[in-house]
């Protein structure tokens, strides 16, 4: 059995909680089906490498239902002015 000892002294945000995770080796398979569980489709997860000040970490978050909506928005908008 292993042992994680976080030392979250100002907090931690979930998403870089699960960037931190995956980078340890969680699988991103097993992940995605607790995220199906909460209807969470794998479309709406954002996943990247990044580098920070020289500090190499995954990035993960989700797309936002503002973001979906604008998305949606914008398409239609731009829809209508072709009409």
């Amino acid at each position: 059995m292993k042992t994680l000892y976080l030392d979250c002294f100002s907090g931690i945000s979930g998403n870089m909680f699960i960037g931190a995770l995956l980078d340890l080796g969680l699988d991103l398979e097993g992940a995605q089906a607790i995220f199906k569980g909460l209807a969470i489709k794998k479309e709406d997860l954002v996943l990247e490498k990044v580098d920070r000040q020289g500090i190499s970490a995954t990035y993960f978050n989700l797309v936002s239902e503002d973001e979906k909506s604008s998305h949606d928005h914008h398409h239609h908008h731009d829809h209508d002015h072709h009409h």
